[in-house]
């Protein structure tokens, strides 16, 4: 997965990167076409050439950074969506059985155990079989499956939302749709953060650009205002 995302990246990089050149290119060409590139003084001659060349090469580096940043925010969700697979994978089916299991002994009168008292019992009863995750997760993970199930009560669980608690969800077979749920959502929750996370490395490499532009862009335009002038004149 990591060479495969490396190798992407790279191929993405080379491609954006070209297409930002010949966009840069582009652009300094319709420029040119409306005799804006036209210059007397030699001072201006060199700023003129210097635009031919950092105008298609600052655009090509922003395209290809931006697409950079964008597939390391991709692997990263990818990544995330994954470790979020092998916790379903690996904490639902246990977590189930044991319940399941044990239906009696958790259940004192016609009381229902809390999400804690669940995950505490568990840890207790089997402490190697939780080694996969802690007894907060475990607790959170069943207070987001509640959460999912009241948003959904009629859909996933046939319970009214009086009745959502965790214990009732496995013992009427529903927390399986309902915990794919919770991590459906938590995928999503997921996504938002590794989003607001890389956020700023966008803003940055687009005000990068943006900086770098200036130059050209105060010239190009003081240059045909004064040929305006000229012209009007």
């Amino acid at each position: 997965m990591i060479w495969e995302a490396i190798w992407d990246g790279l191929i993405g990089f080379l491609v954006f990167g070209l297409l930002g050149f010949l966009l840069g290119l582009g652009l300094v060409l319709f420029i040119a076409s409306k005799g804006l590139l036209k210059r007397e003084k030699p001072l201006s001659k060199a700023l003129v050439v210097l635009f031919w060349i950092m105008i298609p090469l600052f655009t090509s580096w922003e395209f290809a950074a931006l697409k950079t940043i964008h597939s390391i925010e991709s692997t990263a969700k990818g990544s995330s969506d994954l470790a979020i697979d092998q916790l379903e994978a690996s904490s639902f089916p246990t977590f189930h059985a044991y319940v399941t299991e044990n239906v009696n002994q958790l259940t004192i009168g016609n009381k229902l155990p809390s999400n804690e008292e669940l995950a505490e019992a568990f840890y207790e009863s089997s402490p190697s079989g939780s080694s996969w995750i802690s007894k907060s997760v475990l607790v959170w993970l069943l207070d987001l499956a509640e959460e999912v199930a009241e948003e959904n009560v009629a859909e996933q669980t046939g319970l009214e939302q009086s009745e959502v608690h965790a214990f009732r969800l496995l013992q009427d077979d529903a927390m399986d749709g309902v915990f794919s749920s919770a991590m459906t959502k938590l995928k999503a929750s997921s996504h938002r953060l590794i989003g607001a996370a890389f956020f700023p490395y966008y803003f940055i490499t687009v005000l990068i650009w943006v900086g770098c532009m200036l130059l050209p862009t105060v010239e190009i335009i003081r240059f045909a205002r004064n040929k305006k002038r000229q012209t009007a004149a």
